[in-house]
C-alpha cells in the first residue's frame, strides 16, 4: 500500500507542477523554494525515485541498474527546490515509461548511466521494451501523442508525459532526446555544465 501511495503522490505532485508552469495554477511559490543550493543529483532526485518506483519494479520482476563514474560524474549541480521537483518528475516519468511498457516476459534490467561531457551533464534511460516505431521519434514529444504502438499493449496513458518532461526541462536550460529507438528503447537528459558551476 505505501509503495502505491508514493506512486500516487509522485504522480499528482508532477502534474501540480506542470499546470502551475503552463499558468493553469496560481498559487505563488514561497521564496524559499527560489534559493539555489547544491543538490546531489542522485541521492536526492535519482534514487528517490528509484525507490518510488521499486513497488512496480518488483511486481514485473524487474530491476533498476544505476552506473556512473564516480570520478567524473558531478555528485552535486546547483537547482532551485522548484528545479529539484522538475527533475524528480522527468526521471519519474522516464522510470515509468521504462517499465510499464517493457512486456511482461522481458526481465533484462532498466539501464540509468550517468556521465560528464564538455557541455554537461547526460544521463541516459534505457529499456528494452516495445520501442518507438520508425517515423515517431519526434511525435511522441508532443502532447497527447504516443507511439502507435501503444495501442498493441494494455498499457493506458495520455500520451502527455513526454512533453511535460520537455517543458520541465526547458525551465532549467536542460533537453530530451531520444537516441535510440529500440533494443534498448534510451532517452538522453542533458543538463548544462552551468549547474555544475560554483
Amino acid at each position: 500500500m505505501q509503495g502505491v501511495l508514493l506512486y500516487t503522490q509522485e504522480l499528482v505532485s508532477g502534474l501540480y507542477t506542470f499546470a502551475r508552469l503552463q499558468g493553469l495554477t496560481h498559487v505563488a511559490e514561497p521564496a524559499s523554494e527560489e534559493r539555489v543550493e547544491w543538490v546531489h543529483l542522485f541521492e536526492q532526485v535519482i534514487y528517490p525515485i528509484r525507490s518510488v518506483m521499486s513497488f512496480w519494479l518488483n511486481g514485473k520482476g524487474l530491476s533498476m541498474d544505476v552506473r556512473f563514474d564516480p570520478q567524473a560524474f558531478p555528485w552535486s549541480i546547483r537547482l532551485t527546490k522548484g528545479e529539484v521537483r522538475y527533475l524528480r518528475h522527468v526521471f519519474f516519468n522516464l522510470f515509468d515509461n521504462a517499465m510499464k511498457y517493457t512486456p511482461d516476459n522481458e526481465k533484462r534490467p532498466i539501464l540509468v548511466r550517468g556521465q560528464s561531457t564538455s557541455e554537461g551533464t547526460t544521463i541516459r534511460v534505457s529499456n528494452f521494451g516495445i520501442g518507438v516505431p520508425e517515423g515517431e521519434e519526434h511525435l511522441i514529444f508532443e502532447r497527447e501523442k504516443r507511439g502507435s504502438n501503444a495501442s498493441q499493449t494494455n498499457v493506458v496513458g495520455t500520451g502527455m508525459g513526454l512533453s511535460i518532461c520537455v517543458a520541465l526541462l526547458q525551465e532549467i536550460g536542460g533537453e530530451i532526446a531520444l537516441a535510440r529507438s529500440h533494443n534498448p528503447t534510451e532517452f538522453v537528459v542533458r543538463l548544462p555544465r552551468s549547474l555544475t558551476a560554483a
